[in-house]
């Protein structure tokens, strides 16, 4: 009887087991991408993979993360949210726009950069890409959620790619967009025979950076003279970043701070004009692990992922970061969510 009740105990354990472990996880933010704009055909369904990837390389840190309904009709207060199109940069704003639980989208798609309205995109030779987003007028409840220094609650974003990364090298067009073909990320599968191997940027790499600024690590003043933006929008980044007093910026937050390599603990240098981009010489825990968010010359074009320091970034923005595991570079562990 005793071998009987303990085979049955094994049983219902290995049963309650089985369960757990085919149960979904705990809902986790959700980043969704609209294609919907992508006039120019850019996004062929191998760099929709690459960007739903990129997506889950934050998200699958995200997994205790929550970002609010943001709603007026029913919270009340009120907002306007910038939404430009991807393959044009015409701008409308939208009243008291309805964002999901714990959900953005990102508009996507492509532009010649030397053509664009914008005068800072059109010295691209090819390898341009930018996110645009931008909050407007808010006020009432919308200001504790939108507007919080403790707490930034990412919005619906605009990312664009040069369309000349596409279209072959020329006289004027010295780099294009690389895409890789491996299922694994580690490799990075350049053909070492093409005359033209050090004049790709990596798409993987790139969207990663313009994620890292949509999720917060944003100065809207950069984008001042062409898209508005509430004052206090990315307050949770901008009230973060001090004057180092000798003309630099430096960003203050704790949790990145520890991440700073050989100077643990001390406040981190900016790149001066942007102030959303670290300084030259700036890596995250060893000296050879580059940052995303970098403009430093000699940076490599290829894979870097984003740092923990970026990552404790985000955490001083307010995200709950999980350390470990971080998202498989391997494409049969990503999910694809494809917002066709």
């Amino acid at each position: 009887m005793m071998k009987m009740k303990s085979f049955q105990t094994r049983v219902l354990l290995w049963l309650f087991w089985l369960l757990m472990v085919s149960l979904p996880p705990a809902e986790a933010v959700n980043i969704v991408f609209d294609y919907s704009y992508d006039s120019n055909g850019f996004f062929t369904p191998d760099r929709r993979v690459l960007l739903e990837r990129a997506a889950a390389a934050f998200t699958s840190r995200m997994t205790s993360t929550t970002w609010a309904r943001v709603d007026p009709t029913t919270a009340g207060g009120h907002y306007e949210l910038a939404v430009i199109n991807p393959s044009t940069l015409s701008v409308s704003w939208v009243t008291n726009a309805i964002l999901p639980t714990n959900q953005i989208t990102v508009r996507v798609g492509a532009i010649d950069f030397t053509k664009s309205p914008i005068a800072m995109m059109t010295n691209s030779t090819g390898d341009g890409a930018s996110q645009l987003l931008s909050i407007l007028n808010v006020s009432g409840a919308m200001t504790n959620l939108l507007a919080n220094p403790a707490l930034f609650r990412p919005v619906d974003a605009t990312i664009t790619f040069d369309l000349q990364g596409i279209k072959g090298f020329s006289a004027t067009i010295t780099r294009q967009w690389y895409f890789p073909t491996n299922p694994d990320l580690n490799i990075v599968d350049l053909n070492p025979a093409d005359p033209h191997q050090s004049d790709y940027s990596d798409f993987y790499d790139g969207v990663i950076h313009e994620l890292g600024h949509v999720l917060g690590i944003h100065n809207p003043l950069v984008y001042q003279t062409i898209l508005a933006s509430d004052p206090n929008f990315c307050v949770a980044w901008t009230s973060r970043v001090q004057s180092d007093g000798q003309g630099g910026y430096v960003f203050t937050g704790a949790h990145a701070r520890q991440f700073y390599y050989n100077h643990v603990g001390s406040n981190i240098p900016l790149d001066t004009d942007t102030r959303c981009h670290w300084a030259d010489g700036v890596r995250s825990v060893m000296a050879t692990n580059w940052t995303s968010l970098s403009y430093e010359s000699g940076r490599p074009y290829f894979r870097v992922p984003f740092s923990e320091l970026e990552f404790g970034a985000l955490q001083d923005l307010g995200y709950v970061i999980t350390p470990v595991p971080k998202a498989s570079l391997s494409l049969a562990a990503t999910n694809s969510n494809l917002n066709l």
